[in-house]
C-alpha cells in the first residue's frame, strides 16, 4: 500500500476513524484542541473511557494489525490533524 498524506478535521461528540487497516501511521494534530485517540476494530462509543489523550505531541505507530483502525474525537471546535498512513 503507498504512503498518503491527509489533513483531516476531527469531529467534537463522535469518534471518527482517521486509518483503517494501515500498518503505520504517524498523526500530527495542526491546531490547539485536545483530541481523544483510541485504537481498536469497533467504532468506540463518545463516553468510553479507553483512549488516550493527545494535543499538541505528534504519535506514530509502527505494529498495528490489520484490522486495527485509530480513531479520534475532539474536545472542542476546530480540530483538525495531518495523518501519514503507509502498509
Amino acid at each position: 500500500m503507498p504512503t498518503s498524506t491527509t489533513r483531516v478535521a476531527i469531529p467534537t461528540g463522535v469518534y471518527t476513524a482517521v486509518t483503517d487497516g494501515n500498518f503505520n501511521v504517524f498523526i500530527r494534530p495542526v491546531t490547539p484542541v485536545a483530541l481523544r485517540l483510541h485504537i481498536g476494530q469497533t467504532l468506540p462509543a463518545a463516553a468510553t473511557t479507553d483512549f488516550m489523550p493527545l494535543s499538541s505531541a505528534s504519535v506514530s505507530f509502527s505494529d498495528l494489525e490489520g484490522t486495527d483502525k485509530v480513531y479520534l474525537m475532539a474536545e472542542g471546535e476546530g480540530a483538525e490533524v495531518v495523518v501519514i498512513k503507509g502498509g
